[in-house]
């Protein structure tokens, strides 16, 4: 590359191109970043959900298993009154 002010300039030119491209990019990344974050955020308090659900459903299955219990037991009396 020869110094002339014709080719230096070209030379500045490009690389302010390519340092407003990786700026560009920077932003494009930075912004990503903070959308992955608020994803991954949704996604924690989505799994706190599910794991209530979990817990939820295994104590209404031991209700239900309770009241089919019972449910005998009074059966079991009735046929024990007659």
């Amino acid at each position: 590359m020869s110094d002339t002010p014709s080719s230096r300039d070209k030379a500045l030119e490009a690389l302010d191109f390519i340092i407003n491209v990786l700026k560009e990019h920077e932003q494009n990344l930075d912004e990503s970043i903070g959308e992955l974050e608020t994803i991954t955020e949704e996604v924690g308090k989505i799994e706190k959900i599910n794991s209530k659900i979990d817990e939820f459903d295994l104590k209404l299955k031991i209700w239900m298993n309770q009241l089919v219990s019972w449910k005998r037991l009074l059966k079991k009396l009735e046929r024990l009154k007659r």
